[in-house]
């Protein structure tokens, strides 16, 4: 199965979100799933598709924020298409969203429209 991860934060950041994330992604990819995780950049511009292990990080360009420093936000400006191609490219089974800020609610909103019959393109 192919399975897409949505992180608002990921490695190498330190916090509980980020952990779950990994474990859960780590857990999918050593039971033999397609693993594909998208989470921010840590600069200004999208980085290509890449292989960390078992799974394959999409790290979509980000900004980074007051406090903490080291947090970073997507603005849905761009995101919005930045997801639907991720979709259409990776073309998962399952979308599973870590949390439910920024980058979290496009790419949810994003499947849900790409998931409908009249939208999905045919293969």
């Amino acid at each position: 199965m192919r399975v897409l991860i949505g992180a608002d934060t990921w490695a190498p950041d330190v916090n509980g979100a980020s952990y779950a994330a990994r474990r859960l992604a780590a857990g999918l990819a050593g039971r033999g799933h397609d693993v594909h995780v998208v989470a921010p950049a840590r600069g200004l511009r999208s980085r290509p598709a890449r292989k960390v292990g078992p799974l394959t990080e999409h790290r979509v360009r980000s900004f980074p924020v007051p406090k903490p420093p080291e947090f970073r936000l997507c603005t849905p400006v761009a995101l919005r298409l930045t997801a639907r191609r991720l979709l259409t490219r990776v073309r998962p089974d399952v979308v599973h969203v870590q949390s439910h800020m920024i980058l979290g609610r496009v790419l949810l909103s994003a499947a849900q429209t790409w998931a409908s019959p009249r939208w999905r393109p045919r293969t």
